[in-house]
């Protein structure tokens, strides 16, 4: 019994491990799209006023 018992604790060790590496992938890739939508809005805000200053 005690094989099995440390075996189920095993694949629960590493089934919470694969959560936290789904969820810490997960929050890079929210961010770096966050980062991205930032400078986007940045560089076309950019544009724009580089764009009134010339006229």
């Amino acid at each position: 019994m005690t094989r099995a018992g440390s075996t189920s604790s095993v694949n629960s060790a590493a089934s919470d491990q694969q959560e936290s590496n789904f969820n810490n992938r997960h929050s890079e890739r929210t961010k770096t799209n966050s980062d991205l939508m930032q400078f986007q809005i940045l560089s076309i805000k950019s544009i724009v006023q580089i764009e009134l200053i010339q006229t």
